[in-house]
């Protein structure tokens, strides 16, 4: 699906990446994602993990 523009005033997300699964299929990973991710993880061993990888991104 391509995305068009429809002269409302959504934009696309900021895509700042991408998986790749084991079909080849591509999957953008936007900021927001990333936050959502973040904030499901909190309070959990994991949320240090990413904290780290996020400020290792930035």
């Amino acid at each position: 699906m391509s995305h068009q523009a429809t002269g409302n005033s959504h934009q696309a997300p900021n895509y700042l990446g991408a998986v790749i699964d084991e079909n080849g299929r591509e999957t953008p990973i936007s900021d927001a994602m990333i936050e959502n991710s973040l904030q499901a993880l909190q309070d959990t061993p994991a949320e240090f993990i990413c904290r780290l990888a996020q400020r290792a991104a930035s």
